[in-house]
């Protein structure tokens, strides 16, 4: 970083960032994590959608005197 003309106090400060980033995986999500998290929200979508759909057969219905 010398060569590259950055002051010690500024290589300090990223040499430290980075050593930060690569040793602190604490709040990192893993593929497990990933796996919950879509299984969940595909769970959700397919409800929501469901809903929706039976809802728009119930206005459909109404409109058209079906019901």
């Amino acid at each position: 970083m010398r060569e590259a003309g950055i002051d010690e106090a500024h290589a300090a400060a990223i040499v430290n960032t980075v050593r930060d980033a690569r040793t602190d995986h604490a709040g990192l999500a893993t593929k497990a994590d990933l796996d919950r998290a879509t299984g969940a929200l595909r769970s959700e979508v397919r409800w929501t959608f469901g809903f929706q759909a039976a809802l728009i057969l119930v206005v459909a219905a109404r409109l058209f005197g079906v019901v």
